[in-house]
This record gives structure tokens, C-alpha cells and sequence, in this order.
């Protein structure tokens, strides 16, 4: 996997994006954490 993100181009990314499009909206990150007050931060990232 390491050899694959190491050789992905700029280019690569962006078709991946534009295929990614394309398809049905889904979840594409989901990320939960604590911020320095010990607040729960949510951040979601889906297709459109």
C-alpha cells in the first residue's frame, strides 16, 4: 500500500475524485476527536 500512496500523482488523485463523483452519495471520511477543552468535534465529509 505504502509503494501505491508513494507513487499516486496530483492527477491520480483528481480522477479518483471526479470517478468518486460520480457514484452515489456516501461517507468518504468520518472523523471524531476531542478538542483541548475536551469537547467532542465531529467532522463528516460525504460525496454530493
Amino acid at each position: 500500500m505504502d509503494a501505491i500512496l508513494e507513487n499516486l500523482t496530483p492527477q491520480d488523485i483528481e480522477m479518483i475524485l471526479e470517478h468518486l463523483e460520480q457514484e452515489e452519495p456516501f461517507e468518504l471520511v468520518n472523523i471524531d476527536t476531542w478538542d483541548e477543552n475536551k469537547e467532542k468535534v465531529r467532522v463528516k465529509i460525504y460525496t454530493v
